[in-house]
């Protein structure tokens, strides 16, 4: 009887297996028409591919960069080595776009191909918002206004916005890398809304401070010090102030004038 039972378990099986080959034989022959204009349409394909990547006729012979002299004669020099005699159809605009975006003074790139023998190149640039020195005796940071730091340098450059944040407790900056400090965001905010008002037209920062707390005060030139505190842009209603304020004959003798109570507080020497 057991035996009896096994020949018919295994002819069941046997059964079973011969119709699943059946159903999967029936698909491709159903499928099989669809899948052969599949391989001849991949052969096509591959064909034109293969012809496109060959022909001389879509070498890169220029590079179209807007604006006009974003980059230096050095940069110019790179890219051209990398990028002419390319097949113009190998060379991707992602990865272009990527490694001119490693240079932190380019904010965007935009790469697109013009054929048959152009690759073009859209650049915005970041400019230098300020320098910021972090101790007494430290370099000087270039940092775009988006905090990103653009360079290094030794020496004070007068021309540009200075930035004095001794005690802002910020490790040593890195190119390329984002100035992270508490207060920059705001402090930028000030600046832009500075440049507005009468006071910012004729009066010269010659100095502007942040503290680890968020701080922000502006040095004048001809001083004082005008100290806004953490939001620094509530307190722009105050600067009308002090206009008569500094125009007064006793200018020389203020210190710093503290903007972020409801009072004004003077401090005099």
């Amino acid at each position: 009887m057991a035996k009896r039972k096994k020949r018919k378990g295994q002819t069941i099986a046997g059964k079973a297996l011969g119709g699943f080959f059946r159903l999967v034989s029936q698909g491709i022959l159903k499928a099989g028409p669809v899948i052969l204009m599949g391989i001849v349409g991949f052969g096509i394909f591959w064909s034109i591919r293969e012809n496109l990547y060959a022909d001389s006729g879509f070498l890169v012979q220029r590079l179209e960069v807007s604006p006009e002299g974003a980059f230096s004669r050095e940069r110019m020099g790179e890219l051209e080595k990398l990028y002419l005699n390319q097949n113009l159809f190998t060379v991707s605009p992602r990865k272009v776009s990527r490694q001119l975006l490693q240079d932190p003074r380019i904010r965007e790139a935009r790469v697109t191909r013009a054929f048959p023998r152009t690759l073009k190149i859209e650049v915005l640039d970041r400019n230098t918002f300020a320098e910021v020195q972090l101790s007494a005796q430290g370099p000087y940071y270039l940092i775009a206004e988006d905090g990103i730091v653009l360079g290094v340098e030794i020496g004070r450059n007068p021309a540009l916005r200075f930035i004095e944040a001794f005690d802002s407790q910020t490790p040593p900056l890195v190119k390329g890398k984002r100035f992270n400090d508490s207060g920059f965001k705001e402090m930028v905010a000030l600046i832009r809304a500075w440049t507005r008002h009468p006071l910012g037209r004729s009066e010269k920062i010659e100095r502007i401070r942040l503290d680890h707390l968020g701080n922000v005060s502006l040095a004048l030139e001809k001083g004082p010090e005008l100290r806004f505190g953490r939001d620094p842009l509530k307190k722009l209603n105050t600067l009308d102030s002090l206009i008569s304020l500094l125009r007064g004959p006793d200018r020389n003798q203020i210190i710093y004038i503290e903007l972020q109570y409801q009072d004004l507080i003077v401090k005099k020497k």
